[in-house]
């Protein structure tokens, strides 16, 4: 997979080298299918550019490699499709039917999903407690 172990146990390192072929795919796909279509493109772009595979690997991030990897992924959006760098970045994820970075990382990281599905299915719990005390309240 290439995932990067470095001495000091962050993962900046493998965060840069994700940077580094995002923008590799990015170029080659402008590159070589600049005249295509927008569903092409966008095709072409969730096939080679959102697979971050070792995104759930990461645990030890700073906040700053996270931002640059997230203006990364906006600029290979706006490379790819065409947009100028004044458009509205949601606006653009909405009209291409994108997710942002963050949709991205939590659907490829399995523990997030966990705790989400565990706290939901705890909110419901505590929904249905409330529920049924307030029924025995009222009898």
């Amino acid at each position: 997979m290439g995932y990067i172990l470095t001495n000091r146990q962050l993962d900046e390192e493998d965060i840069l080298r994700e940077r580094k072929n995002l923008f590799y795919h990015c170029n080659m796909l402008t590159r070589r299918f600049n005249y295509c279509s927008i569903p092409l493109k966008l095709q072409l772009f969730k096939s080679f550019c959102v697979s971050f595979y070792d995104a759930a690997l990461w645990t030890d991030i700073t906040v700053g490699s996270v931002d640059k990897l997230r203006s990364s992924y906006v600029k290979c959006i706006n490379i790819i499709f065409r947009y100028s760098k004044f458009y509205s970045v949601s606006s653009v994820l909405a009209e291409l039917g994108l997710y942002n970075l963050h949709c991205v990382h939590e659907k490829r990281n399995p523990r997030r999903r966990r705790r989400r599905r565990r706290s939901l299915f705890m909110q419901q719990q505590l929904k249905y407690t409330e529920i049924t005390a307030a029924d025995k309240v009222n009898e």
